[in-house]
């Protein structure tokens, strides 16, 4: 009776670890969903720096309302990307380091290095 029983938890815990250990193991990143629904186009997760002061926002464009700075020299971790009709592009991604570090916002790509 107790070998029909411990052979039963072992096989429970085994396929449990298996199911939950496989789903976090084939989970995608979170840019390869589109973290953000504004997003146009979706690059490899990379990090850049500011070059500039450049407004931190929660839209891609100057119509969205600021959050923050991004000061020179501050990294930025960028998941996506929204490229407007005007010919301009925002990054939407994490602040890394300074004021506003683990902020998600946008900045415009121009403000930061490429």
């Amino acid at each position: 009776m107790q070998s029909s029983v411990l052979k039963r938890v072992v096989t429970t815990t085994t396929a449990a670890v298996l199911f939950f250990g496989g789903a976090v193991a084939m989970s995608p990143t979170a840019s390869a969903v589109g973290p953000n629904p504004k997003c146009t186009g979706n690059p490899a997760d990379f990090t850049d720096t500011a070059l500039e002061a450049a407004n931190l926002r929660t839209g891609p464009g100057t119509n969205y309302a600021k959050k923050g700075v991004l000061y020179k020299g501050n990294k930025f971790r960028v998941y996506c990307i929204k490229s407007l009709d005007s010919g301009y592009s925002w990054w939407w991604g994490k602040v890394l380091t300074g004021e506003h570090k683990g902020d998600k916002r946008w900045v415009y790509s121009g403000s930061l290095q490429t």
